[in-house]
């Protein structure tokens, strides 16, 4: 399955339930800047949230009141360049 038509297809269901929060894990055969690329063309880029340690982790439902509803996290980003959403 093409990785565009799956994110546009989690994305409709972002929109079509806006109470729900999803947890990607991504495997690492997948280069991060592949699926920043993907989550960018499909508009999943806007749902994305990004851990900042300084703040510490929101509730589940401070993260649907700010629309940051896909955690994404990577089986193994290691070293390799990533975007802060991307989380290891």
């Amino acid at each position: 399955t093409p990785l565009d038509r799956t994110l546009g297809q989690l994305r409709d269901f972002l929109e079509e339930n806006p109470h729900e929060v999803v947890i990607l894990f991504i495997e690492d055969y997948v280069a991060p800047a592949d699926v920043e690329a993907a989550f960018i063309r499909t508009h999943l880029i806007d749902y994305v949230y990004t851990y900042r340690p300084e703040d510490g982790f929101p509730t589940l439902r401070e993260m649907i009141e700010r629309g940051e509803r896909v955690v994404v996290m990577s089986e193994n980003v290691g070293t390799q360049p990533h975007p802060d959403w991307y989380h290891d």
